[in-house]
């Protein structure tokens, strides 16, 4: 089956900005998922001076819609003392941190998770800290001129990025597999406009997508981050696929239709950039997931695959890779990775020019899920 056959078997437009069955299948996931009381109102998560502090809120809008086939990010509650929850992860953060990267249930900057007054009271408390660097992980649509001018005046004293999820640029996987809203349109104009605010970007790119082989795989994260590159992105956070309970992507797995990603993915797809390039790619998301949300447990999400000989090198590896400020100690690092020897280490002939889709596979995917929730309803 081509894509063309399988667009007219499902009616699909290539306009369409939804997948309508994906958002289905993936709200049944959601729909499951456990509500955050308010005994957990934030967390700290501490990674050497950086400290990503998550904040309970109400679950992300796009979440609601069924997007986002990888993502779940929690089902908080709107009605949390947001600057309280926030100034007690403070107290927790280690003092010596020179970074906070700042995280709601979604997007940092939707009005309907964190209102804008209570996101400069919060800035105002990080403003009293020794923090130089504060990163607000937020969906590109909720950058808006009016809330770069609200920041504007924080500009002097902390360096503001905007983490934004741009996971591939490949429209095919955003409609069919991903179900995320295409950013080619408007990412340019966005990442402009940050930039004419004296502000940076920093874009996360996923890797290890579903009824993809591993060539098309590897290929579509290089040019995702060849293309993010050359539109001027500051930084980018390359990490693989965690599979998350409560979306569709653990359904997927769950019924036999994907495996879990192999960690080493990460260096054949890191292998294709210069040094230079390298000093603007960092890693996440490769080891140990990080699980400290009432109702979930820690095998509620699925991590990337290391072999028992191979997986503390590689975890000491990847964080020496993050930590590494210059291109050629990342580029030494990444060959010491590869001079491992153990059973997920193989060599994978990457020949292939173009990202392709197994439709037959995703056909077979997509009616196992039809005709099983058509007899649900």
């Amino acid at each position: 089956m081509n894509k063309l056959q399988f667009m007219r078997k499902y009616s699909f437009d290539e306009n369409d900005s939804i997948n309508p069955l994906l958002a289905k299948w993936n709200n049944i996931a959601r729909n499951k998922r456990p509500i955050i009381g308010n005994e957990l109102k934030s967390t700290v998560c501490q990674s050497g001076k950086t400290a990503q502090i998550w904040i309970q809120s109400d679950a992300c809008r796009f979440s609601k819609l069924g997007a986002c086939t990888c993502c779940d990010y929690f089902q908080g509650q709107p009605d949390v003392d947001q600057v309280n929850a926030f100034v007690s992860a403070l107290s927790q953060m280690d003092p010596s941190s020179n970074t906070i990267v700042l995280n709601t249930c979604g997007s940092v900057l939707d009005k309907s998770e964190l209102k804008t007054e209570t996101l400069v009271l919060i800035i105002d408390e990080i403003a009293k800290t020794n923090v130089s660097t504060v990163v607000l992980e937020t969906h590109l649509n909720t950058i808006t001129e009016e809330i770069l001018k609200i920041l504007l005046p924080y500009k002097n004293i902390l360096d503001i990025y905007f983490e934004i999820g741009i996971e591939t640029l490949n429209r095919d996987i955003n409609q069919f597999i991903l179900n995320k809203l295409p950013f080619d349109r408007n990412i340019n104009r966005v990442i402009g406009l940050i930039h004419s605010y004296g502000f940076r970007v920093t874009g996360n790119v996923m890797t290890g997508f579903p009824f993809l082989d591993y060539a098309s795989q590897v290929l579509d994260s290089v040019t995702t981050i060849r293309t993010l590159l050359d539109t001027g992105i500051d930084f980018i956070v390359l990490f693989p696929i965690n599979i998350k309970k409560y979306t569709f992507m653990y359904d997927l797995y769950d019924n036999g239709f994907y495996k879990v990603v192999n960690g080493r993915i990460l260096i054949d797809i890191l292998t294709h950039f210069s040094q230079e390039e390298l000093e603007y790619i960092n890693v996440g998301w490769y080891g140990e997931p990080r699980i400290d949300i009432p109702g979930y447990k820690s095998d509620d999400m699925i991590v990337p695959y290391y072999c028992e000989k191979c997986y503390k090198q590689m975890m000491q590896l990847w964080l020496d890779y993050n930590c590494a400020w210059e291109g050629s100690e990342r580029e030494q690092i990444l060959s010491n990775m590869k001079a491992i020897v153990c059973s997920c280490n193989y060599d994978q002939l990457i020949t292939t020019h173009k990202v392709e889709i197994d439709f037959d596979s995703l056909d077979k995917a997509y009616q196992h899920f039809y005709s099983s929730t058509d007899m649900e309803e």
